[in-house]
């Protein structure tokens, strides 16, 4: 499982990039469940990652901590690690913020000027039931940029709107909560829903991710569901999702990712016919497995999971701002 941390300015993603996670998600927590950057602060973070992939003097090229590790919001560069030669370039994703489902010309352009800022992936809250919600999938799967429908479970999840987020034209897709203290995702919906959600995208040849206040105790769960990655940020900051990324909470959660593997056989479910149902009910449904040995990560060994990257990496690649650092990371999550 791949792990996907939000952040907030530079000198967060700074502090992302050196403990290595594979996505960096930019947004203002402050502002919601998918509260927008202003775009001069989505354009500095990623002018600052893209320059740290390389360059010995960039803000990120050197991150380390003395102190707090932050002065004015910039990142403290003073002490080098070794861990810049060392790492791959993350994706990176924005948020485009909580506008209603049927604000549909203020999402597009705002999607739009995201996109414009460089970014991998733009993410795009989509409520998860009703027909509104397939007729917006339908329009940002007609925008030239790579778009990761981010699926508000609060109040379930519909198959429909599932099959229309799990389009071709779509990145990936992702499950999430609107009230961050209601609750984690995985207590909202359930294991079971979770499990067919997840069955269903695989099979329509998607990544998927989850998030939704998400936390360290969550890991072996997360590991029994095998999404391709997991959304962090209440879990590493010091406080609500409000104050400051945590630099020993990061690094603790992204040790432990790395160290877990899925204790069971992960595969797509043969049947989808009461997967809708089941979802929109919450109710239980018996997953079938392909039988096979557990994989350590559902992302880079698990059943089709090199299809769902090609796509993914497909889909940045085709975007009109991706840049030949945008193409390289898609590849990087493949090794």
């Amino acid at each position: 499982m791949r792990m996907l941390v939000s952040v907030r300015d530079v000198a967060e993603a700074c502090e992302a990039l050196r403990v290595g996670v594979d996505f960096i998600d930019l947004k203002e927590p402050a502002a919601g469940a998918l509260g927008g950057l202003a775009l001069p602060v989505i354009r500095a973070v990623v002018a600052a990652l893209r320059a740290g992939e390389g360059a010995e003097n960039a803000p990120c090229a050197d991150v380390g901590r003395s102190g707090d590790g932050y002065a004015d919001g910039v990142c403290d560069t003073g002490a080098a690690t070794q861990a810049h030669a060392r790492r791959r370039m993350p994706m990176i994703s924005a948020t485009i913020g909580d506008l209603p489902p049927d604000a549909l010309d203020a999402i597009l352009a705002r999607a739009t000027a995201v996109g414009a800022c460089g970014v991998d992936l733009v993410k795009v809250g989509v409520p998860g039931r009703g027909a509104a919600s397939c007729a917006l999938l339908a329009a940002l799967a007609a925008l030239p940029l790579a778009i990761v429908p981010v699926l508000i479970a609060d109040d379930g999840l519909d198959a429909a709107v599932i099959d229309a987020a799990c389009a071709p034209a779509f990145a990936a897709v992702m499950a999430d909560t609107q009230a961050k203290r209601a609750g984690s995702l995985l207590e909202l919906l359930g294991e079971d829903a979770l499990a067919a959600f997840i069955d269903r995208a695989h099979a329509a040849g998607r990544m998927v991710g989850l998030a939704g206040a998400l936390r360290l105790a969550d890991l072996p769960q997360l590991a029994r569901l095998g999404p391709d990655f997991a959304g962090f940020r209440s879990a590493v900051c010091d406080g609500s999702r409000e104050g400051r990324l945590d630099p020993d909470r990061l690094e603790a959660l992204h040790a432990a990712i790395a160290m877990r593997a899925s204790p069971r056989p992960l595969g797509p479910a043969t049947a989808s016919a009461p997967v809708g149902a089941a979802l929109a009910a919450k109710g239980p449904v018996k997953r079938a497995f392909a039988g096979k040995p557990a994989p350590t990560d559902s992302c880079s060994q698990g059943p089709g999971a090199t299809d769902r990257l090609e796509a993914l990496g497909a889909a940045v690649a085709m975007t009109p701002t991706a840049a030949q650092a945008q193409i390289r990371a898609a590849a990087a999550l493949a090794t």
